[in-house]
């Protein structure tokens, strides 16, 4: 069976089923290594980064309808790996059917944020809530609800006529879509990789610099930037394979993950604290955006320094693709 079709038909089969008994076979499903000739065509390359992302986005789905939490994680990160996949090769994809694809992939992300939030705040420690007053147990109650009917929503989306519809239809604009009769230029693909890392990189590093001066809005948006960078790295790796490229990469995406994880504990104390407000929490309401940071955790200010010292480290790493 055709790789790209098989997590689809897995989907199909288990569509209707009840969850107590796909959870049973049901698993979260990791990407795969992407593997790209290095003689190979930008075309090419795209198509083998894509269908390993919509691999990862179906391959989850019967677990998603198991209500697995790790299942939507990764449902999330293949529908993240796939836009960024589109925004890297966006000079290859123009076309009105490219936007109705990357439309119905922003929907189906819709629908499985709010469950990863939710989870996410309810797995956190809440003592710092507690302490505050603001009537931990009924609030945590509500957020636990409210995460039972976010995972209904995810479920049902991923069971829909419209989900199915979105990955057959990605699959045949990615083997055969209006894009592949286009002339391209003749550009190698390591050579165009290297074009994406070093531009990428660099937007990275300057918009890092200000990392003490940035709000909330702007931190988030840093870290998305460093996530797109991220895959970006994943995508290309397989074409640097010399020794000296190999340990660049590692400290490379070392010092990216620490980077990224530092702006992910910050985004949660922000969500959590947007979340508390959203549920009643008027003492937190009525702060502003960088005030309830720290109020919502006294770790801020340890985890904004940090996060400026990962910055400069990886400023200095060497680029694995020179």
């Amino acid at each position: 069976m055709d790789s790209r079709i098989g997590p689809m038909v897995k989907t199909r089969l288990t569509h209707g089923v009840d969850a107590s008994a796909i959870k049973q076979i049901a698993r979260a499903f990791h990407q795969n290594k992407i593997e790209l000739k290095h003689d190979g065509s930008i075309v090419e390359a795209f198509r083998i980064i894509a269908n390993s992302a919509l691999d990862q986005v179906t391959a989850n789905a019967p677990a998603v309808r198991a209500l697995d939490p790790e299942a939507v994680h990764q449902m999330r990160i293949g529908l993240r790996r796939l836009r960024v996949a589109i925004s890297v090769f966006s000079h290859l994809l123009k076309g009105k059917r490219t936007e109705r694809i990357k439309r119905e992939l922003k929907w189906l992300t819709s629908k499985l944020g709010t469950v990863r939030d939710l989870d996410v705040f309810l797995n956190s420690d809440t003592k710092l809530l507690r302490s505050q007053k603001l009537g931990a147990r009924k609030f945590v109650s509500e957020l636990a609800a409210q995460r039972a009917t976010a995972f209904e929503k995810a479920r049902d989306a991923v069971g829909s006529q419209r989900f199915h519809f979105l990955v057959l239809h990605t699959q045949k604009w990615i083997a055969a879509g209006d894009w592949t009769s286009r002339l391209h230029n003749n550009q190698g693909i390591k050579g165009f990789a290297a074009d994406v890392l070093t531009s990428r990189t660099k937007k990275t590093i300057k918009d890092g610099s200000k990392l003490p001066e940035l709000d909330s809005r702007r931190c988030h948006k840093l870290r998305i930037d460093i996530k797109k960078l991220r895959y970006s790295s994943d995508f290309f790796e397989s074409l640097f394979t010399s020794h000296k490229s190999k340990q660049r990469l590692a400290i490379f995406k070392n010092c990216l993950k620490a980077l990224q994880d530092r702006l992910g504990d910050l985004n949660d104390i922000f969500v959590q604290t947007k979340l508390a407000a959203e549920f009643g929490a008027k003492d937190v309401r009525t702060l502003s955006v960088s005030d309830r940071r720290r109020h919502a955790n006294p770790k801020t200010e340890t985890l904004l320094k940090g996060a400026a010292k990962a910055e400069q480290e990886f400023a200095c790493a060497r680029h694995f693709w020179t």
